[in-house]
């Protein structure tokens, strides 16, 4: 939720996040998403080995359901710390 605060909310952008985890209800979720006409999926994971883990997850879905399909990744390790950084250096 952290890219929604650093991005303003753009619109017709659904931000979903994981938790941090991955289970089967968030792979049917992702799945489920993926399946729209016209989507888009973003990974805007963690910029560490777990964040390119679920990010050729994501990645796996959006060429199996025909979607679109980018990655994002944070200058920090995670979109959080990004926004602790950027809202710091406002200051």
């Amino acid at each position: 939720m952290s890219l929604a605060a650093i991005e303003g909310l753009r619109h017709g952008t659904a931000y979903v996040g994981t938790g941090g985890g991955w289970s089967p209800a968030t792979e049917a979720a992702i799945r489920a998403l993926a399946a729209r006409p016209g989507i888009q999926l973003v990974a805007a994971t963690d910029s560490n080995l777990q964040g390119d883990v679920f990010g050729d997850r994501i990645r796996a879905i959006a060429v199996e359901s025909g979607a679109a399909y980018d990655r994002l990744r944070p200058n920090c390790e995670d979109w959080n710390d990004e926004l602790k950084a950027i809202l710091q250096r406002a200051r």
